[in-house]
Parts: C-alpha cells; sequence; structure tokens
C-alpha cells in the first residue's frame, strides 16, 4: 500500500521516494556491515528488529527507471512528505525511521547511515554554511556532517512535536508543551526563548 511520495528534481532525471507499508514481504535481507545484501533493499541499523518504516526511493528518467533501493528501519515510524529526503550535489540525503542515510546518485549505493534520534528522525534540513545536515528528531535536534557523522545532539523537556524553523546560525524547535528552543548550530547549544 502506497501512503505517501516526494519527488524531487536532479539533474533532468527525478527521485522519488515513496512510503510503502512495513508489512511487505521482505526478501532475505541482512545488514551485515552496514551494507545491502541485495541491490534493491537495505535495513539501516539492526535487522532483527521489525521494520516500522519502509521507503522506496526511484531515480527515473521519463518513465525509465535508472535505479531503485527499498529502504527499511525500526524505531519510530516514519512517513513521506517534503522534508523527508534533499539533495545536495551528487547526494541524496533521506530520514527513515530514526536514522539519516545518504545516497550516491544516480545510482542510490548506500553510502552510509547514522541514527539521528532515539525515537524518529521528523525531518532534515540542509545547513550548508556548515556543510551539514540538521534532523529535526522527535526527541533530539542533531547535526551532522555531510560524511555522517553526529557532531551534536540535544533534546529539551519533552518532544519536538509543534514546530521547528531552521536559520543561518541556529534552529528553532518547540516542544509538545509549547516551549521554545533556540540551538546554536556550531556547537548545539540550546536555550528556552521566553516571550
Amino acid at each position: 500500500m502506497l501512503t505517501a511520495h516526494l519527488s524531487i528534481p536532479y539533474k533532468g532525471h527525478e527521485i522519488v521516494m515513496t512510503a510503502e507499508s512495513p508489512d511487505m514481504p521482505r526478501s532475505s535481507v541482512r545488514s551485515a556491515g552496514n551494507s545491502c545484501v541485495q541491490e534493491e533493499e537495505c535495513v539501516l541499523g539492526d535487522d532483527k528488529y521489525r521494520p516500522s518504516s519502509r521507503h522506496q526511493m526511484v531515480v527515473k528518467h521519463g518513465d525509465a527507471v535508472l535505479a531503485s533501493r527499498v529502504l527499511l528501519a525500526s524505531g519510530g515510524a516514519t512517513g513521506v512528505h517534503s522534508r523527508s529526503a534533499i539533495v545536495i550535489g551528487d547526494t541524496c540525503f533521506a530520514a527513515v525511521g530514526p536514522f539519516v542515510c545518504a545516497l550516491k546518485l544516480p545510482t542510490l549505493e548506500l553510502l552510509w547511515h547514522a541514527l539521528a534520534d532515539a525515537a524518529t528522525c521528523f525531518g532534515i534540513y540542509d545547513a550548508p554554511g556548515y556543510e551539514s545536515i540538521i534532523s529535526h528528531g522527535e526527541l533530539e535536534i542533531a547535526r551532522l556532517n555531510y560524511l555522517g557523522q553526529v557532531l551534536w545532539s540535544a533534546g529539551g523537556r519533552d518532544i519536538f512535536t509543534e514546530g521547528f524553523e531552521l536559520h543561518e546560525h541556529y534552529a528553532e524547535a518547540i516542544d509538545f508543551d509549547g516551549t521554545k528552543y533556540r540551538f546554536e548550530l556550531e556547537t548545539g547549544q540550546a536555550s528556552i526563548i521566553t516571550t
């Protein structure tokens, strides 16, 4: 069952990310060494847990499919929306479950994946001035460099479900209680914004 998709233009091609039911039958897949055993399916993290998120990535040129990959992750489930993936140069960064991953374009080869949140990643943002990806997670806001290293991660008093904005040098997130936090992009230092 397909639920949502995102389309991103890339050098005359189209990258399509689609949320699929995690209950779809899986091929025999192992995460051995954080790599893909089969070309079309990758497990992010530990494959002993039942996946809660299943996202298909496709690179198309017109109606022709140039590459296809399915990304599976356990943890908090994610859907697909406008902040689920971004393209920077020849790399597609995607949020799947609690992970952020990088896929080489146009082949969709998995370059790396990193745990960005203890629960789930709501969306990702490019911070080009810091050569980083900012992850808006349920429990944590995190900064990862383009090579997948988590540079910092910071939480608040409650889950970050009420809003997120990225600015040039800081990010702001609002938790379930309505508390607004500011995270400095360089250090991850958090402060509460009072109005």
